[in-house]
């Protein structure tokens, strides 16, 4: 994640740390969380909170962005079970809450549907939860004022799919199951513009073009010579999708498409790319 002043967070999920470094590079800070935390995700609400999610625990660190130190942790044990943890993946802040997508795993394997677990964050309590369909939630978007939760399923058959979360009802409508094209949708951008998706089909490693979609999910096109996309992110505002290249028969890169001229630019990377963030500074030249 990137500040607006170009002061760059991340999240070393090996390490357990959060990291922040000034937009020349130097280290600010470099803070441990929890061993075995995995950290996954960040939500920056303000100056003095944020939010780390975990991938291994069953709990979110709340933490002062601007010094790294930890506030204390959010616990997600009541909505565990034996063996299961929740394997929190996505957040996305709305207003004053944020949401976060369970993966609701037994080991590597999915439990049961992914969990939407509702935070308030000025109190710090979870206020309501959400459970989908779909097992094994990779993605999470807004679209229309809602979510669009992408979850993959086991990751030895084709049965995840793409769901649409209300957040005014909380209720949970398919729209599209990965039998429909015969891999899983692992994960997703959205056009808000034009109403339209791009996801990631994972057929197998080294298989895994990205698609895009109308708002019904037909396949409008792939975009070719892609060999195992990953982190596409849509920028509405230039009108061309980001994602990266982490394919093991190919070099890593950073890959733009422009859907209007159907052009495809590639930038070499040194390291494969996770992660994509758009940042939109306004009253800076």
């Amino acid at each position: 994640m990137v500040e607006q002043k170009g002061d760059i967070y991340v999240l070393e999920r090996t390490e357990s740390n959060i990291m922040k470094l000034s937009a020349s590079g130097a280290v600010v800070y470099q803070e441990k969380l929890l061993n075995g935390f995995n950290p996954h995700d960040l939500v920056v609400v303000n100056s003095s909170k944020g939010y780390v999610c975990s991938n291994s625990t069953d709990s979110i660190a709340i933490v002062n962005p601007m010094s790294g130190a930890v506030i204390s942790y959010l616990s997600l044990s009541a909505y565990v079970k034996p063996g299961i943890t929740t394997n929190a993946t996505k957040m996305i802040l709305v207003g004053s809450h944020l949401y976060v997508a369970c993966q609701m795993r037994a080991g590597y394997s999915p439990d049961e549907g992914s969990l939407i677990l509702k935070i308030d964050t000025n109190s710090d309590q979870i206020v309501d939860s959400i459970r989908c369909t779909f097992k094994n939630v990779i993605d999470m978007d807004l679209f229309n004022g809602n979510l669009v939760v992408t979850s993959m399923g086991s990751y030895s058959a084709v049965d995840g799919g793409v769901e649409l979360v209300s957040l005014s009802s909380n209720t949970v409508t398919t729209l599209t199951s990965g039998t429909r094209f015969g891999a899983d949708i692992s994960s997703m951008a959205v056009d808000q513009v034009n109403r339209e998706f791009y996801g990631t089909l994972y057929r197998s490693w080294g298989d895994a073009p990205i698609v895009h979609f109308n708002e019904q999910f037909a396949p409008l096109d792939t975009i070719g010579g892609v060999v195992q996309a990953n982190a596409p992110q849509y920028d509405s505002i230039a009108q061309k999708l980001y994602f990266s290249e982490v394919g093991s028969s190919v070099a890593p890169a950073i890959v733009i498409w422009d859907p209007l001229q159907k052009t495809k630019l590639d930038y070499a990377s040194k390291l494969p790319v996770q992660s994509i963030v758009f940042v939109t500074t306004v009253g800076r030249k």
